[in-house]
Parts: C-alpha cells; structure tokens; sequence
C-alpha cells in the first residue's frame, strides 16, 4: 500500500507491503491489487509533492526486489527535509535499509528490523554463477555499508556481517543499541495486520490472517497478470 498525507506542516507516507519494481507495479496496479505493493515511481511522485516538507514515512514490509528499494531508499536521502521513518511492525530485508536511510527510526517495543544476506535466483554455467556470485558480494557490501552509516558508536562492521548471516530479526530495544538513528517508542503499536513467509522469524510473527476476506487468491492473481501483461504487450507493439 502506498498513501499519501500532505498537510501544511508535514507529509506522510507509507510503505505497507512487497518492494516491487515500476513494470511490475503498474501491472499489479492494473489488476487491482496495486494497492498491496510499493514500487520506485510512485513513491517518487508522491517526494514531488512533498519538497521541503518535514516527512512521516511509516513501514510494514517483508522488503522484496533489492534495485526497487535502493532507489526509494536514496529518494528518501535527497529529500531536502528531514524524514523520520516509523515501524509499524517490522521493515524486512531491503525494507531495513529503506528505514534506515532515513534521519531518524521510531520503533515501538513490539516492532522489528530483519537484515540479512541479499539472495538472488541464477542459472548457467559456472562463469554465470561465479558473476551471481560476485554480485551478491558487491550488492552484500552495499547493504553493510548503509547499516554501518546508521551503526552506533561501537558497533563493528563484523557484528553486522555476523548478524546478516544469521538472518536476524531485531526488537527495537536491540536496534536502539546497534543503530544510533532508532529511538524506541514509549507506547506499544497494537498488532498490524501483517504475515511474514520467512522461516526465521520468531513463532509470535508466524500467524495466519483472522479475516479471511483479505486472504488473496494466488491462481486469480496469476491469471489476472498474464491477463494485464498481454494487454501491455499489445499496447506496445501498436
């Protein structure tokens, strides 16, 4: 979900659901759920409205394609005021670095940040696999140096290396304590509706939705976007 709030003094947005690239979300925007995902295009239309407005940016996201949420990270950077991100429940893997890319992280006591090694998909020989692996270290020593930028006094680029291999989920006290920009938050956030498919996240996370209604049929999504990538398909060559 990506809403927008812009008042006189501030703005406000949030980044609830899957980081997916700008294709992709005008065709998940196109099949009607657009609105269960964030990509780089809106949000950068969103900042265009907001200059030199003091920015909320509120976060419930398992993370999702690395290049997106680069990109929304430094758009979040070059915003020419200060921008305070908020977790609502947690900010998994590149949603980690979108949060702390940010001046300041605002963390209830129940929220998270999970961080952990980027992960890739390759197939080929053992040259196309000794160039996924040199990607992976390149885009692995990318992340580490965001986290290190917002790494408390102290805090070692091997302690974050070590906590990454471990794919660690961290409560907001244990973020206060590794990051200097998280603050914990006095009040408990009640629980966001949100599910993780991560196999290491704590038992308490590993939930299933309690209103079936927003439980989404994955075959009709699937046929909804062969659908919808036709019809752009069609568009083009036109």
């Amino acid at each position: 979900m990506i809403k927008i709030v812009n008042s006189a003094g501030h703005g406000e947005i949030w980044i609830y659901g899957d980081v997916v690239d700008n294709f992709d979300g005008e065709i998940l925007k196109q099949c009607g759920i657009g609105d269960a995902f964030v990509w780089p295009e809106n949000i950068k239309n969103q900042l265009a409205e907001l200059k030199g407005k003091p920015l909320d940016v509120y976060i419930a996201s398992d993370g999702g394609l690395v290049s997106a949420g680069w990109a929304i990270a430094n758009m979040l950077q070059r915003h020419d005021a200060p921008v305070t991100a908020h977790i609502d429940s947690w900010a998994a893997s590149i949603a980690s670095v979108i949060a702390l890319a940010c001046d300041k992280v605002i963390m209830p006591a129940n929220t998270y940040l999970m961080i952990h090694r980027p992960q890739v998909t390759a197939r080929g020989n053992v040259d196309d696999l000794k160039d996924a692996i040199a990607f992976l270290e390149n885009i692995t020593d990318s992340v580490v140096k965001t986290y290190m930028e917002a790494a408390a006094e102290g805090v070692t680029e091997e302690r974050i290396r070590d906590l990454m291999k471990q794919e660690s989920w961290l409560q907001a006290e244990q973020c206060s304590e590794l990051f200097k920009t998280v603050e914990v938050a006095e009040k408990r956030l009640e629980a966001v509706a949100q599910v993780t498919s991560f196999a290491t996240a704590p038992e308490c996370l590993k939930v299933t939705r309690a209103n079936d209604a927003q439980k989404i049929n994955m075959a009709e999504i699937a046929k909804s976007l062969r659908e919808s990538y036709e019809v752009l398909k069609n568009e083009k060559v036109d």
